[in-house]
């Protein structure tokens, strides 16, 4: 079962599996990156959560309200962060990315889903503008929007960390 609902510059997915007494909860939650306005992942968190069915919509709401909406915050403002690959399950990835691709209303789309630790980014965008659009989108107009993103400094381009080390100290 899932829980979705946004709450800007937030939208949340909360995927819920009924066990014992309650439900296992899986919360993700992307909103707006402060430094830039562009839509990132910021929390990702699963915990049991105490509530009968007619009241886990509730439940859920007043967690966030009251405990999570502020982390949502501060992770805003520190900018975000990448989950590693393929950490959401296959079986809750589409659900998840059209959810958020929808909230965010497809702004920033690529970057948000490479921050969801998605592969296949552009493979997911050519499939959520294909059922939100009138006409058919061909993936190669995605490849040339892509292209013309990291032209303009939008998406970074991939570097050769080959050489790279890790460095002993920091300088402060």
């Amino acid at each position: 079962m899932w829980i979705y609902f946004g709450d800007w510059p937030f939208a949340v997915s909360i995927y819920c599996e009924m066990r014992l007494d309650g439900y296992t909860t899986d919360w993700i939650v992307t909103g707006v990156r402060k430094s830039d306005d562009s839509p990132r992942f910021l929390i990702r968190l699963q915990m049991g959560v105490n509530a009968k069915r007619e009241d886990l919509y509730d439940t859920c709401l007043a967690i966030w309200n009251e405990q999570l909406e502020e982390l949502a915050f501060h992770a805003a403002i520190q900018g975000g962060q990448d989950l590693p690959t393929n950490s959401i399950p296959k079986s809750l990835q589409n659900s998840t990315a059209e959810w958020h691709l929808f909230a965010h209303e497809g702004y920033g789309n690529f970057n948000l889903l490479k921050s969801l630790g998605y592969i296949q980014a552009q493979k997911l965008i050519t499939e959520f503008e294909m059922k939100e659009a009138d006409s058919p989108i061909k993936p190669a107009t995605i490849s040339r929007r892509l292209h013309m993103a990291r032209q303009a400094g939008l998406i970074p381009h991939l570097i050769d960390m080959s050489g790279w080390t890790y460095p002993d100290d920091f300088e402060e």
